[in-house]
């Protein structure tokens, strides 16, 4: 870890600051990222001061709200075999991650990392106290883990992929290798992962999948009953389209017109903004009722575009749909494809999915489609609806996939 000095990197980690301060005045998310580590640091640390002292304390942390909803079946099953013999601290760097993540009630302490400068880490490791730190996927805070292994605390990342793209193992080696071998195991999404790792010399991975079909497939399971999205789908077949992106609704917004004869369409913004559901409808050939000005008794069987302005309802929305596409892949990266899968439902794309294992999969297995223009999307769409066999081959690929949040549990508390 000392590729570079700790005051040099220091040095940088100021400078990272400054630049998101100064950000801070023109994006909203950036002023929200200042703000919360402002206004919560001290009941942030007076929280953990409260935990007790008798419980061991396991740290979890995650980027933002993607990678929460992996750690989130690793948590349930802490719960569920321990009951809340283990206090759970959960820290995150995004603003959307934190906020959103507060519902979720099997938590003692939720907090904000900050940034990683060596003092920041001694005063957070020493007020912690962490026997075990579970590092989800990615976002690497040197200085952090650097301070955590020195405590005694072990160290294990979850749900990781690596190729030899990754800057990991590029430029940056010299950096990242040390960091990685800090970690008692490495838990991988899949083989290649692992492979990669024992060719830069790392032995301390394990292959145990994607703890995110435990979730999807918890998740499948619960109840649905809101009307108003049961009534829309029932009069048509539903395309149900999830966290997209201006980029996506690209290719989308001229493929609707020529499916509207057969498909209803739920689409479900990334961002949700006034200005942005606004503009979205605007791109729209025709009219679209938003979910939040319906009222609970609103007969929506004769609207054919439902806007989804809400955060937290899609994931079970996707048991209405027929197929789904899911955004993200045009531009800053696909989102959870998971989720419709674990409804039997095929799923289309944009093209950038080259880290992403379960895509891969689903394209090799047939109930997946990457595109990159508004024929490849409607394309995609007919050839899912003549396919009848496809919900068996889905729901078989998670069957076979799930139970790596069991194999990580073990692994922690049977070590």
């Amino acid at each position: 870890m000392h590729f570079i000095s700790s005051k040099i990197y220091d040095g940088i980690i100021h400078c990272m600051t400054f630049g998101i301060r100064l950000y801070g005045f023109r994006n909203k998310k950036a002023a929200l990222w200042i703000h919360d580590r402002k206004v919560l640091k001290n009941t942030m640390f007076a929280q953990l001061r409260d935990l007790s002292p008798e419980k061991p304390v396991i740290w979890f942390h995650c980027a933002s709200l993607g990678e929460f909803e992996m750690a989130k079946p690793i948590i349930d099953e802490i719960r569920e075999n321990r009951s809340y013999s283990d206090s759970i601290v959960v820290t995150f760097f995004s603003p959307s991650g934190y906020r959103n993540a507060l519902k979720y009630d099997k938590v003692d302490v939720y907090a904000y990392l900050y940034p990683d400068t060596s003092t920041n880490a001694k005063n957070w490791i020493i007020s912690l106290r962490p026997d075990t730190v579970v590092w989800i996927k990615y976002e690497y805070w040197a200085q952090h883990l650097l301070e955590a292994k020195k405590s005694g605390a072990r160290l294990i990342l979850a749900n990781a992929h690596f190729s030899e793209k990754k800057i990991y193992f590029r430029f940056l080696k010299p950096w990242y290798i040390p960091i990685l071998k800090s970690f008692e195991k490495i838990f991988t999404l899949d083989i290649a992962s692992s492979i990669v790792l024992k060719n830069h010399g790392l032995e301390n991975s394990r292959v145990s999948g994607d703890t995110r079909i435990d979730r999807v497939l918890d998740n499948a399971g619960s109840n649905f009953e809101d009307q108003r999205i049961i009534q829309f789908a029932a009069k048509r077949q539903t395309i149900v389209l999830g966290s997209v992106w201006p980029e996506d609704m690209e290719i989308i917004s001229a493929a609707i017109p020529l499916l509207l004869e057969k498909y209803n369409f739920i689409i479900a913004p990334h961002e949700i903004s006034e200005h942005h559901v606004a503009s979205l409808i605007a791109s729209l050939s025709t009219t679209a009722c938003r979910y939040s000005k319906l009222e609970p008794d609103t007969n929506t069987a004769d609207f054919r575009i439902m806007i989804i302005d809400n955060v937290g309802m899609l994931s079970k929305i996707y048991r209405v749909g027929v197929m789904a596409y899911v955004g993200g892949a045009f531009g800053k990266g696909l989102h959870n494809i998971l989720e419709p899968l674990a409804y039997g439902i095929p799923v289309i794309f944009g093209p950038k999915i080259s880290s992403r294992t379960e895509a891969m999969d689903s394209i090799i297995a047939g109930f997946g489609k990457s595109v990159r223009n508004s024929d490849d999307f409607i394309t995609a769409v007919e050839s899912f609806n003549k396919n009848i066999e496809l919900k068996t081959r889905i729901l078989t690929y998670l069957q076979a996939n799930k139970g790596a949040s069991s194999s990580i549990i073990q692994y922690i508390f049977n070590q």
